[in-house]
């Protein structure tokens, strides 16, 4: 298992985000801790992050499924991650204001 850049720094699964099909992203993918919440019940997931500075959107890929309904639905994998897709790539849409999270880890 890696090591995420924000270790006891936890970051909430975002509330919308959209399927990226544009052209290839450059620029450096770190590993992050992402947590889904659901009801009482917590769960982290390794996630590939993206931050683009100008716009600040944030871009996310799996680091590996999860066969959990919140990692699922983020990035519409199906039940049991039957469409996994390693190099899927979404955009964070809301919260507005979730670059944030990210800004001091990408220099």
């Amino acid at each position: 298992m890696s090591t995420s850049v924000n270790m006891f720094n936890y970051i909430n699964i975002p509330s919308k985000v959209i399927h990226y099909n544009g052209s290839p992203i450059s620029g450096e993918w770190l590993l992050f801790d992402i947590e889904g919440k659901r009801n009482f019940n917590s769960r982290q997931y390794q996630i590939y992050v993206l931050l683009d500075k100008n716009t600040k959107n944030v871009y996310m890929k799996p680091s590996k499924p999860y066969y959990s309904a919140n990692f699922e639905t983020l990035f519409g994998f199906g039940i049991g991650c039957s469409e996994y897709d390693p190099e899927k790539i979404i955009v964070v849409k809301e919260p507005g204001e979730y670059y944030k999270n990210f800004e001091s880890y990408f220099k």
